[in-house]
């Protein structure tokens, strides 16, 4: 790569991160009060029915199905050269599979395990809890870490954090997208323990209640309620609606905390260009020193890790518009560029191919009340 090639590479990068790439200017900056962006939660734990037996049927609060990004094979976009709107199925060019085949109807929720995987609208049999507890935690602050730094995803006594290589030109981005409230994230202990035992530890996607919508939520134990997106509405039971992101195996011990590995998933949202990317990551760990013994005040010294396959991250490109990446060459440029800048450095299925990014974050939180659900 020529000197030339590395700078357009780099001012490329700034605007698929930072700016509208080329489209009108700007509006004003977002209210860092803001409520707009929920988290796509991924897995299937179960909740612990006897901690939250008293729920309201998911029906009633008027739900529509929240959707994860559809993790279709989108190939490699620096060979495949398949048009805007369409993504590599092998050697072919298809269109990205909707399931359910697009939105349900209004009480229907979609079913995206059933008919093969091509999803099913159903009306939603589980229901929502009602009740949170009182060991919450907001993350306040969320940093992505240099290649260098991060969780050993490997075993090896490396950290690994491909996403790393982002950190110059999305690094602030990220950042912003917590310190300004685009994004909440609530971690919530089920129950609370801190002698070494396993218990339940939830990532929940939030928004300020509007009983203190000028609360400082990065400074201030705030009031919040959670998105029902949090939840699988789809599941096949008449109980409670299990949690996406859940941990059924944290520990705290000597006020360490740990967990993770596979089975654990979550999604978060990064800021794009005015639009919000949903990013996968399977296989994650967390851990931190939590304060204190008795009651959940605060975490420091915090690490979230976990790995994107690369297909999903290129299908959740398609979800972008068009017009908002035109500055670098519309979605195939955006996809040419992460596909050579995010190297695949962790196997997540075994064939001995690399298709996963790892990548690693660090956070802390302050203290947090959960009063709801909302739709």
């Amino acid at each position: 790569m020529t000197r030339n090639d590395a700078l357009k590479w780099a001012l490329a990068g700034a605007c698929l991160w930072a700016t509208a790439c080329g489209a009108d200017a700007p509006g004003p900056a977002a209210d860092p009060a803001a409520d707009t962006t929920d988290v796509t939660a991924s897995g299937d734990a179960a909740l612990d029915a006897a901690a939250e037996s008293d729920t309201v049927a998911a029906t009633d609060a008027g739900v529509a199905d929240g959707g994860a990004v559809a993790q279709a094979d989108a190939g490699d976009a620096s060979t495949c050269g398949c048009p805007t709107g369409q993504i590599c199925d092998g050697d072919t060019c298809v269109a990205p599979p909707k399931p359910c085949g697009g939105d349900c109807p209004e009480g229907k929720v979609c079913d995206k395990k059933a008919d093969g995987g091509k999803g099913v609208c159903k009306t939603p049999t589980c229901k929502l809890p009602t009740k949170f507890g009182p060991e919450l935690q907001k993350m306040n602050t969320f940093k992505l870490f240099p290649t260098e730094q991060g969780c050993d995803l490997t075993d090896d006594g490396k950290a690994d954090n491909s996403m790393g290589s982002l950190l110059a030109l999305a690094g602030s981005a990220i950042e912003h997208s917590v310190s300004s409230g685009d994004v909440k994230l609530i971690l919530k202990a089920l129950p609370y323990k801190t002698d070494g035992t396993a218990f339940e530890l939830r990532m929940l996607s939030a928004s300020l209640d509007p009983s203190n919508k000028d609360c400082q939520f990065n400074e201030q134990i705030c009031v919040y309620t959670i998105s029902d997106a949090n939840y699988d509405l789809a599941a096949n039971t008449n109980d409670t609606c299990p949690a996406g992101a859940s941990l059924k195996t944290a520990t705290i011990k000597d006020g360490k905390l740990s967990g993770g590995g596979k089975g654990f998933g979550f999604a978060i949202p990064i800021p794009l260009s005015g639009v919000k990317l949903e990013l996968p990551f399977e296989n994650a760990q967390i851990e931190g020193l939590v304060q204190s013994a008795s009651k959940w005040k605060s975490t420091g010294q915090g690490k979230l890790c976990g790995v994107i396959p690369k297909p999903a991250l290129f299908a959740a490109l398609e979800l972008v518009p068009e017009e908002q990446l035109k500055g670098i060459g519309g979605k195939s440029g955006a996809k040419a560029f992460l596909n050579t800048l995010l190297v695949a450095d962790i196997d997540l299925d075994g064939d001995g191919k690399l298709e996963g990014v790892s990548a690693g974050f660090s956070f802390t939180t302050i203290g947090a009340e959960v009063v709801g659900i909302t739709p």
